[in-house]
Protein backbone atom coordinates (compact mmCIF):
# COMPACT_ATOMS: atom_id res chain seq x y z
CA UNK A 1 0.00 0.00 0.00
CA UNK A 2 1.40 3.43 -1.11
CA UNK A 3 1.89 6.26 1.74
CA UNK A 4 -1.18 8.11 -0.13
CA UNK A 5 -3.76 5.23 0.02
CA UNK A 6 -2.76 4.56 3.54
CA UNK A 7 -3.39 8.03 4.40
CA UNK A 8 -7.00 7.95 2.69
CA UNK A 9 -7.54 5.09 4.67
CA UNK A 10 -6.14 6.49 7.95
CA UNK A 11 -7.92 9.95 7.40
CA UNK A 12 -11.42 8.07 6.49
CA UNK A 13 -11.26 5.80 9.79
CA UNK A 14 -9.93 8.55 11.81
CA UNK A 15 -13.06 11.30 11.01
CA UNK A 16 -14.81 8.39 11.86
CA UNK A 17 -13.60 7.73 15.74
CA UNK A 18 -13.82 11.61 15.70
CA UNK A 19 -17.28 11.48 15.16
CA UNK A 20 -18.43 8.09 16.77
CA UNK A 21 -16.90 9.89 19.69
CA UNK A 22 -18.26 13.37 19.39
CA UNK A 23 -14.83 14.46 19.49
CA UNK A 24 -12.86 17.04 17.99
CA UNK A 25 -9.54 17.36 16.53
CA UNK A 26 -8.15 20.23 19.38
CA UNK A 27 -10.02 17.50 21.86
CA UNK A 28 -7.28 14.39 20.10
CA UNK A 29 -4.88 16.80 19.88
CA UNK A 30 -4.80 17.50 23.97
CA UNK A 31 -5.48 14.09 24.81
CA UNK A 32 -2.24 13.01 22.81
CA UNK A 33 0.04 16.13 23.34
CA UNK A 34 0.03 17.27 19.25
CA UNK A 35 -0.21 20.01 17.67
CA UNK A 36 -4.09 20.82 16.13
CA UNK A 37 -2.31 21.32 13.09
CA UNK A 38 -1.48 17.91 13.47
CA UNK A 39 -4.45 16.53 14.07
CA UNK A 40 -5.85 18.60 11.00
CA UNK A 41 -2.90 17.07 8.46
CA UNK A 42 -4.32 13.11 9.34
CA UNK A 43 -7.88 14.13 8.96
CA UNK A 44 -6.85 16.23 5.66
CA UNK A 45 -5.09 13.00 4.24
CA UNK A 46 -1.94 14.57 4.11
CA UNK A 47 0.35 13.28 6.83
CA UNK A 48 0.45 10.24 8.98
CA UNK A 49 1.05 9.77 12.45
CA UNK A 50 3.52 7.87 14.37
CA UNK A 51 2.89 4.54 15.50
CA UNK A 52 2.99 5.42 19.01
CA UNK A 53 0.17 7.96 18.56
CA UNK A 54 -1.76 5.62 16.75
CA UNK A 55 -0.95 3.42 19.40
CA UNK A 56 -2.53 5.86 21.67
CA UNK A 57 -5.44 6.72 19.31
CA UNK A 58 -6.46 2.86 19.61
CA UNK A 59 -6.87 3.40 23.42
CA UNK A 60 -8.92 6.63 23.34
CA UNK A 61 -11.10 5.11 21.02
CA UNK A 62 -10.98 1.76 22.29
CA UNK A 63 -9.89 -0.18 19.00
CA UNK A 64 -7.11 -1.88 16.88
CA UNK A 65 -4.11 -0.87 15.07
CA UNK A 66 -5.98 -2.29 11.89
CA UNK A 67 -9.02 -0.59 12.32
CA UNK A 68 -7.26 2.61 11.29
CA UNK A 69 -5.28 0.77 8.76
CA UNK A 70 -7.98 -1.20 6.86
CA UNK A 71 -10.53 -0.42 4.32
CA UNK A 72 -13.88 -0.96 6.05
CA UNK A 73 -17.46 0.31 5.48
CA UNK A 74 -18.45 2.95 7.20
CA UNK A 75 -21.48 4.27 7.91
CA UNK A 76 -22.18 7.89 7.01
CA UNK A 77 -23.31 10.29 9.89
CA UNK A 78 -25.57 11.37 7.07
CA UNK A 79 -27.53 8.25 7.29
CA UNK A 80 -30.29 7.74 9.08
CA UNK A 81 -30.39 5.29 12.37
CA UNK A 82 -32.10 2.90 9.95
CA UNK A 83 -29.81 2.63 7.58
CA UNK A 84 -27.21 1.72 10.11
CA UNK A 85 -29.01 -0.60 12.05
CA UNK A 86 -29.85 -2.85 8.66
CA UNK A 87 -25.97 -2.84 8.35
CA UNK A 88 -25.11 -3.88 11.47
CA UNK A 89 -27.67 -6.69 11.28
CA UNK A 90 -26.31 -7.29 7.75
CA UNK A 91 -22.75 -8.23 9.01
CA UNK A 92 -23.48 -10.89 11.11
CA UNK A 93 -25.40 -13.11 7.99
CA UNK A 94 -24.09 -15.53 5.59
CA UNK A 95 -23.80 -14.61 1.98
CA UNK A 96 -26.81 -16.40 0.90
CA UNK A 97 -29.16 -14.56 3.56
CA UNK A 98 -27.17 -11.01 2.31
CA UNK A 99 -28.12 -11.94 -1.58
CA UNK A 100 -31.51 -12.39 -0.82
CA UNK A 101 -31.90 -8.90 1.64
CA UNK A 102 -30.59 -7.04 -1.30
CA UNK A 103 -33.02 -8.73 -3.68
CA UNK A 104 -35.58 -7.89 -1.19
CA UNK A 105 -34.19 -4.30 -1.09
CA UNK A 106 -33.92 -3.80 -4.77
CA UNK A 107 -37.46 -5.20 -4.49
CA UNK A 108 -39.11 -2.66 -2.22
CA UNK A 109 -36.78 0.51 -3.80
CA UNK A 110 -38.94 -0.28 -7.25
CA UNK A 111 -42.12 -0.62 -6.04
CA UNK A 112 -44.03 2.55 -6.67
CA UNK A 113 -45.12 4.94 -3.90
CA UNK A 114 -49.00 5.13 -3.45
CA UNK A 115 -49.03 8.66 -4.75
CA UNK A 116 -46.55 8.28 -7.74
CA UNK A 117 -47.81 7.45 -11.02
Amino acid sequence: MSDQEFNKIFSKRLKHYLNEHDMTQTDLARLLGVSTQSVTNWCKGTKSPRMDKVDAMCKIFNCKRSDFMEEKYLSDDSESPIIIEINNEARNMDSSSLNRLLEYARLLNNQKKPDEK
